[in-house]
């Protein structure tokens, strides 16, 4: 480990991260989204808020550790696994229904009229 990294209390690890990762991810991801910042404060503002509105659904979970994942997920913009097994559920219906021998003569049929 670096001695800076040694030298960093918690709140100051915590401030690097929030400063260094956390809002930029916050902000490219709004801006992917169409929603720009005017300042840095309003940009801390809108973190806060999201972080709020994570931590305000997530009171009836006792994992901090769970709530602070998911929280960073929705700011990276990378699937939780709630939503990754949802997706996942999801195509395991499509792959049932697609074994249906009614949809698969609709694509076949579908397929032979477009050649």
């Amino acid at each position: 480990m670096s001695e800076q990294a040694q030298q960093l209390t918690p709140e100051q690890a915590q401030l690097v991260l929030l400063q260094d990762v956390a809002m930029p991810a916050f902000v490219e991801k709004c801006a992917a989204l169409g929603l720009n910042f005017e300042s840095t404060e309003q940009a801390v503002m809108g973190y806060e808020t999201v972080r709020m509105i994570n931590a305000s659904a997530a009171a009836g979970s006792t994992d901090l550790i769970k709530a602070a994942h998911s929280d960073l997920c929705s700011a990276m913009g990378v699937p939780t696994e709630e939503e990754q097994q949802a997706t996942e559920q999801a195509q395991q219906q499509a792959g049932q229904q697609a074994q249906s021998g009614r949809i698969q003569s609709a694509l076949t049929a579908l397929a032979a009229g477009n050649k």
